[in-house]
């Protein structure tokens, strides 16, 4: 099973851009292939949370390419993430 990810919110386009960036090739409705609905299900909320933090603090590049790393090393398995 995967998610479609359609970018109606800001955790929404963090995730297509670092989709994106890890198979350029593809077009970013194909990118749903890529997510689990267990990954999306995991990492949605807390994306969601982190980006209201973002966007509360005051919106910069470096915290936008801060999140985008954290998903990235998400998705490839570098950060486990323990319910």
């Amino acid at each position: 099973m995967t998610y479609l990810v359609q970018p109606q919110s800001e955790a929404d386009r963090i995730l297509w851009e670092v989709l994106r960036e890890l198979q350029p090739h593809r077009d970013p409705a194909q990118h749903s292939a890529m997510l689990r609905a267990d990954q999306v299900q995991r990492l949605r909320p807390l994306l969601d949370y982190i980006c209201r933090l973002h966007w509360r603090a005051g919106p910069t590049l470096e915290g936008e390419a801060a999140l985008k790393r954290f998903v990235y090393r998400f998705l490839s398995g570098d950060i486990p993430f323990y319910d």
